[in-house]
């Protein structure tokens, strides 16, 4: 049997089972204990299944004023997976009184709860309740069975009302192709092309690892090395961050937190980080981590003397032509250019810097290896690689969506998948399918 190997990298706001890991899983059914004392107001019953670390920090006292704001809102009758990163997931809870709320939870390997918090949610309207659009706008050519199958899945997706525009590009056996549908914006007929710029959410930090992989293949600094070097002296010398790395804050087991309003701001960013307290050690435990990915950045400023947009232009956006991308958007043409590069021989740096990033540092128990912004795991019987992040959505169902992403590559049987929505509805289970479909072809 050949071992075929593909990168996902893979931006999501609503996970669904389709491709559910034993992670999931198992968070989801200790969480279903918690939905079900929740609703039965068995406060004592919930505080017994958390951690020990999650009861220092939590006392009894302080666990049942937080559930006195949530037994007033009802019985929840329904629970959807927002999200779900490293293991960490994100609840969409309803409530018989129709409100809603977002939870975060995390369960430990003693199906402990590490992390339960509750946040308001603006109200959803719940896909099942929203019927599908009848006239859809699109550019396909539909030649071969496979062109069909990928045009049925991307019906799938584009005639929910909850989705605008979809764009998908596809580089299998040597042929590329694109399958675009919708509008650009609302209340426009205008089909999105391999040129429209969308919102990346974590495809993003794609980019970041394979900058910090050029500054180690130029021996400019080691993948091992410690962040504190790099490091304003006042935030170097907290004890939390001595055993950070570059690897660590790559492969998201730095022990940051998963994101801080302040991430987007230096001097705010360096402020958290001189008294943040790291509740693990650094390299012990995957955690999905926007901060670290913040800090990155900032990092690679330093090193580089430069900012870092002119330093990811001129390492990597320039030398593969990606003239519409930016740190925060990019389009099929330029995603499909950099998904490529990975199907070269390491001739430059800059091609031995994307093999860096596919290289295995970090395992997980549910047979998952972690790269440098890759994430890499089995799915039946066959080894592929992905990343989680998101661009949610603060708007109501009808306002202006946020977006969605996802990109694929198969470097051993030169295949590529791209998928660009302006929705917040996940595009990764069509993608997961087309990218299955291409593979068994």
């Amino acid at each position: 049997m050949i071992r075929m190997l593909f990168c996902l990298l893979f931006m999501c706001t609503a996970l669904t089972g389709f491709g559910q890991t034993k992670t999931e899983e198992a968070n989801r059914a200790v969480f279903n204990k918690i939905e079900f004392f929740i609703n039965t107001q068995m406060t004592d019953s919930i505080y017994h299944l958390a951690s020990e670390a999650f009861q220092e920090q939590v006392t009894p006292d302080q666990f049942t004023f937080m559930l006195q704001y949530i037994y007033p809102l009802g019985r929840i009758t329904d629970v959807e997976v927002e999200d779900f990163k490293g293991q960490t997931a994100t609840y969409r809870l309803y409530f018989a009184n129709e409100h809603q709320l977002l939870t975060k939870f995390a369960i430990d390997s003693t199906f402990r709860y590490t992390t339960l918090s509750f946040t308001a949610a603006e109200k959803k309207i719940k896909e099942t309740e929203l019927p599908e659009k009848k006239v859809v706008i699109r550019q396909v050519e539909t030649e071969t069975p496979l062109d069909f199958h990928v045009d049925s899945v991307a019906n799938s997706y584009i005639s929910k009302q909850n989705t605008q525009s979809l764009a998908i590009a596809v580089f299998h056996q040597n042929k590329y192709r694109t399958f675009l549908y919708g509008k650009t914006a609302a209340g426009n007929d205008t089909l999105p092309t391999e040129n429209t710029p969308y919102e990346i959410g974590a495809l993003k930090h794609l980019f970041t690892a394979t900058v910090l992989a050029g500054l180690i293949v130029k021996d400019t600094i080691g993948l091992e090395e410690s962040i504190i070097n790099f490091l304003p002296d006042s935030v170097a010398k907290n004890p939390s961050l001595q055993d950070v790395t570059f690897k660590t804050l790559a492969n998201h087991t730095s022990s940051l937190p998963e994101n801080v309003v302040v991430a987007a701001d230096r001097a705010a960013l360096f402020s958290f980080l001189k008294n943040y307290q790291a509740p693990l050690e650094p390299g012990t435990e995957y955690a999905y981590s926007e901060t670290g990915y913040a800090l990155l950045e900032e990092l690679i400023a330093t090193i580089s003397q430069k900012p870092y947009s002119q330093y990811l232009q001129e390492v990597l956006l320039d030398p593969l032509q990606l003239d519409n991308t930016t740190a925060q958007k990019s389009t099929l043409r330029d995603l499909m250019l950099f998904a490529v590069e990975h199907f070269k021989m390491q001739e430059n740096s800059l091609q031995e810097a994307l093999a860096l990033t596919r290289q295995f540092t970090f395992f997980l128990p549910d047979n998952t290896d972690i790269g440098l912004a890759w994430h890499m795991s089995m799915l039946d019987g066959v080894l592929y690689l992905h990343q989680i992040g998101e661009t949610p959505s603060s708007h109501q169902i009808g306002e202006t969506p946020s977006s969605s992403a996802f990109i694929g590559i198969s470097p051993d049987t030169k295949t590529v998948v791209i998928t660009l929505s302006n929705a917040a509805k996940s595009v990764t289970p069509i993608s997961i399918e087309i990218m299955e479909k291409l593979l068994r072809e």
